[in-house]
């Protein structure tokens, strides 16, 4: 992590950080590494353009039958859930991106984002669907 923004503070880029979605205990994402990360990256005042929550989560379990089969509903109340600590421990700074994705002409993937639904919880303005 050190490392890493050594590099894109000397290159000039901004980073956005795709944070692991699948780390579950069951259906419910577990943020305590991420958790860990933000406080570092807080402490040691580095700067992070956007943090983002799993990548193409709607291929998760085509790409690996192995994987969590999360569905869009599990994932949009897990962004709930990075929005709260974002703002706990990020307020002035924090910016929440995603989810991305390719291919949203498929069927398959429509029907995942179908199931996107924000309303349960009061960070729904911290959206944006990414492509």
């Amino acid at each position: 992590w050190d490392n890493l923004h050594t590099f894109i503070q000397t290159v000039g880029w901004d980073l956005i950080f795709d944070l692991n979605a699948l780390q579950r205990n069951g259906k419910v994402w577990d943020p305590q590494n991420a958790i860990s990360l933000i406080e570092y990256t807080k402490r040691k005042n580095y700067k992070v353009a956007g943090w983002e929550l799993g990548n193409e989560p709607n291929a998760f379990h085509h790409l690996n039958s192995t994987l969590p089969n999360v569905t869009a509903a599990d994932l949009a109340y897990d962004y709930g859930t990075l929005a709260e600590i974002l703002y706990t421990h990020q307020p002035a700074i924090y910016n929440m991106l995603g989810p991305s994705t390719t291919q949203l002409n498929k069927k398959h993937t429509i029907r995942y984002y179908k199931g996107y639904d924000f309303s349960h919880c009061n960070t729904s303005k911290y959206y944006s669907l990414s492509y």
